[in-house]
């Protein structure tokens, strides 16, 4: 501290540091949110469409009782729309949190499709959907269904349990800002999703989902997956 910098002028920057912290650490779990939407509402859609000759595959969190009056389409439709939510998410968060918060999640994205190549079940569009998960999160952006590109309100087929989607996520926002403004030192929590024994293997199923992905995923065994 400089002796001669007034006690006010030291207290303001400590504020102001304090909270940068907050905001980002609020934006953080805001997108680590998200993408718990993005994995239960895949691993709904997963279990929809697996072979019955698939064992059952682990979730990595319980089903949401909302998803037992939808129909298989109605759950593919809320996953594309959680997709193209988290790749917003992902674009308006703190710019200073975006980089380690996407390496975060693209390690548990192959922690989650290496649990499906372990249990050797067939590739289907469930991999699809994880390869446009993982390429929001090493390059930013993925295909969406072109209605979803309009201007808000002209979308087609999209329900008011979409709409509520994207309001909850805006109340979230203000939500989790008011509970980091409440404690200095709260940190985000990073979402606990399934694990595989060989996460090479989770990388191995993604390059072949999504080829454009190579550049973003490990190249031998050796490299590091969290």
């Amino acid at each position: 501290m400089n002796v001669h910098e007034p006690m006010h002028a030291v207290q303001f920057r400590t504020q102001a540091e304090q909270q940068i912290f907050r905001d980002a650490q609020a934006s953080k779990q805001m997108v680590y949110e998200v993408y718990t939407n993005v994995v239960g509402t895949l691993e709904e859609f997963e279990s929809r469409i697996a072979d019955k000759t698939t064992s059952q595959l682990q979730r990595s969190m319980g089903i949401k009782p909302e998803f037992e009056v939808r129909t298989n389409n109605e759950i593919k439709r809320q996953l594309e729309t959680q997709i193209f939510l988290l790749q917003h998410q992902l674009h308006t968060c703190d710019s200073s949190i975006r980089s380690e918060v996407k390496k975060d999640l693209q390690d548990r994205t192959i922690q989650w499709i290496g649990h499906r190549e372990e249990a050797r079940v067939p590739t289907n569009d469930a991999d699809i959907f994880a390869g446009k998960l993982f390429e929001i999160l090493s390059k930013g952006s993925t295909s969406h269904p072109a209605e979803f590109l309009q201007s808000p309100g002209s979308i087609p087929n999209i329900g008011t349990g979409h709409i509520q989607q994207v309001l909850n996520a805006q109340h979230k926002v203000k939500m989790f800002d008011e509970k980091f403004r409440e404690s200095a030192n709260k940190v985000a929590i990073i979402p606990e999703v399934r694990h595989c024994v060989d996460p090479y293997k989770g990388a191995k199923r993604l390059r072949k989902v999504n080829p454009d992905a190579d550049l973003y995923l490990p190249k031998k065994k050796e490299d590091s997956i969290r």
